[in-house]
């Protein structure tokens, strides 16, 4: 609608401290990108976006907010914080001086109301891989709450075409039967159940799988995928754990 705009764009890195209740006092340091119109003509004229990366003691956050200024070099900040620090945010951003001020306020959106659970899965595996090899994936069961989560399972699913290696901690190993047309493919299924996940808490685990000789053709795609659900519905679904071998 406004061809030819002018706009300012300003990137910084930002340090200071967070000072909050429990477990958000903390130092913390900042990248954020600060994009507005300036152009005076302009009905919109000094308003924008801000959005940033935060890193903490508790771990990474993002926001994502609208911004004003309010005066010539000092803009007000109205957005959203992400997880482990997440609510409303607002905040003054002054570029006036060359050391720029950036002050903010988060304000959980559960304050008052019963801790709950907020327990997230991240997984990170190899972008290619070929027949032969012995591949490595890695998972991390993040509770990001102030309460503490009990008896929960997680499950790993392997991708077609990969034989179950190893795998770290106290697992369990199912090997599930499949059949890619005609031929014998067993998928392997791997678990660890656990009675407690402490807040503010990540455990990481792993398994390693090969991939199976003449299995995959090029550039078929072998997703591991992960689930989180209650031990007693892992029970449910999975057959008594026999520690001797795996499970056809």
């Amino acid at each position: 609608e406004y061809p030819g705009i002018k706009i300012k764009l300003v990137q910084s890195n930002i340090n200071g401290i967070m000072d909050g209740y429990l477990y958000y006092s903390s130092p913390f340091s900042a990248v954020f990108t600060h994009l507005k119109i300036d152009e005076r003509l302009n009905p919109y004229y000094g308003e924008g976006f801000l959005s940033g990366s935060y890193s903490t003691n508790l771990g990474t956050a993002q926001n994502f907010a609208y911004s004003k200024e309010i005066v010539n070099g000092i803009s007000s900040i109205t957005g959203v914080m992400s997880n482990p620090t997440y609510g409303l945010m607002s905040g003054v951003l002054n570029e006036k001086e060359q050391e720029r001020n950036w002050l903010i306020n988060i304000e959980r959106l559960d304050v008052g109301l019963p801790y709950g659970v907020e327990l997230s899965l991240k997984v990170n595996a190899p972008d290619t891989v070929s027949p032969g090899q012995t591949v490595n994936y890695s998972i991390e069961l993040i509770n990001d709450s102030l309460k503490e989560a009990e008896k929960v399972s997680v499950i790993a699913i392997a991708p077609p075409y990969v034989d179950f290696v190893s795998a770290s901690g106290d697992y369990k190993f199912y090997n599930i039967a499949n059949w890619i047309g005609d031929k014998y493919e067993p998928i392997p299924f791997v678990r660890w159940d656990f009675e407690n996940v402490s807040p503010k808490n990540t455990i990481k685990l792993n398994f390693q799988g090969k991939i199976r000789i003449g299995g995959p053709g090029p550039h078929e795609m072998l997703e591991c995928s992960v689930h989180l659900i209650p031990v007693e519905k892992a029970e449910d679904i999975f057959p008594i754990y026999d520690p001797e071998g795996a499970h056809d």
